[in-house]
């Protein structure tokens, strides 16, 4: 048997959380610089948002996104399976989509009873249906703050975001759930002019 031998690697960036902040620039409509995003693998996310009326740019490989006049609705967006859309970033786009005026779809082809976070989008406002295994979302209706709760990783991403975009305080419950694929999330959204605070298991 082979004995394990100490040794360097390095950890490749994650297309998921650049494509979670890429998403909260577009609920925002705001601009946002991501260093060192995994370009090659983010095509399919890019092709999204930019459906979406978002714009990017890439300089020095740096990815310069600016979600001002990201206000199309899509009129069915698939997951798939990668390098495609990716589907742990359906309920980041659902988030989106529900700020976006006009009749948007989702179809979730990975995983089933992936639609969990659509009541508490809901609950804050959204117009969000379930039907035939898609989720219909009649956007553009404001977003009140409330008290919401995370019930899976991604789910949660998708609350954070809603939350940025919603008039008043948002309270996520589960946030343990978020820090599962987020390091830095509270500090990172901060930093771009969002205001997070962590306090006894809720942001």
């Amino acid at each position: 048997m082979k004995r394990l031998r100490p040794g360097d690697g390095v950890i490749p960036p994650d297309r998921i959380v650049a494509g979670t902040y890429l998403l909260a620039a577009a609920a925002t409509r705001g601009e946002i610089i991501i260093e060192n995003p995994p370009l090659g693998e983010m095509d399919g996310i890019l092709e999204v948002y930019r459906k979406m009326g978002g714009q990017y740019d890439i300089l020095g490989g740096k990815l310069i996104v600016n979600g001002k006049n990201t206000g199309s609705p899509l009129k069915l967006l698939e997951t798939e399976v990668y390098p495609g859309f990716p589907t742990d970033l359906q309920s980041p786009a659902m988030a989106v989509l529900a700020t976006i005026p006009g009749e948007s779809r989702i179809r979730e082809k990975i995983f089933e009873d992936r639609y969990k976070t659509a009541p508490w989008l809901c609950r804050m406002g959204a117009d969000i249906t379930i039907q035939d295994g898609e989720a219909v979302i009649h956007g553009g209706y404001p977003l009140m703050g409330c008290t919401v709760e995370a019930q899976e990783l991604r789910g949660g991403a998708a609350l954070v975001i809603a939350a940025l975009a919603a008039s008043g305080t948002t309270k996520v419950r589960g946030c343990c759930f978020i820090e599962r694929g987020y390091e830095h999330i509270c500090e990172d959204l901060t930093a771009l002019g969002g205001l997070l605070i962590k306090d006894r298991g809720t942001l």
